[in-house]
């Protein structure tokens, strides 16, 4: 930034050394969290024994969009009601309403159950962003008071 240093040899040397010792740190701190950080194996929804755990999975059905997918796991497993759900859409509460009857009755005409096992992964992208929308609403909500400690918690159960 400020042109060649005046012993460049000695800025080589210096910033070599930093890089080294925070390779070795990194490679240290990787280690000793290796164990936390290690991938779990998935469970089924079977053996959780969550019946809110088996909701999400039950309302992350393919055959519905993105949007109802988390709109009504919000709704039935969140306990949000649809004008905080259309707060978090940026949508009216006229809409979410119709979008939430509309599944209802898909899920039921269709017959939507839970995945077969081995099949989880299809929806795990939904039900992560339904459990990070519950925590936020908990963290930041956006009605009533400044925070839902109770979804907060729940969010994170529901993560672990």
């Amino acid at each position: 930034a400020q042109g060649v240093p005046p012993n460049p040899q000695a800025w080589i040397v210096t910033t070599a050394r930093r890089r080294a010792i925070d390779r070795i740190r990194r490679t240290q701190t990787e280690q000793r969290f290796a164990p936390q950080l290690a991938p779990r194996p998935v469970v089924e929804p079977e053996d959780t024994g969550d019946d809110e755990l088996r909701m999400i999975l039950l309302c992350a059905h393919p055959s519905l969009s993105p949007e109802t997918q988390v709109a009504l796991t919000l709704r039935y497993v969140g306990g949000l009601t649809a004008a905080e759900i259309a707060r978090a859409f940026g949508s009216t509460e006229a809409t979410i309403a119709q979008r939430l009857t509309r599944a209802k009755r898909k899920i039921k005409d269709a017959q939507i159950g839970l995945p077969e096992p081995g099949h989880i992964h299809d929806r795990l992208g939904v039900v992560l962003a339904v459990i990070y929308a519950i925590y936020n609403e908990g963290y930041v909500t956006t009605s009533g008071p400044l925070s839902r400690f109770d979804l907060s918690q729940e969010g994170v159960r529901l993560a672990r």
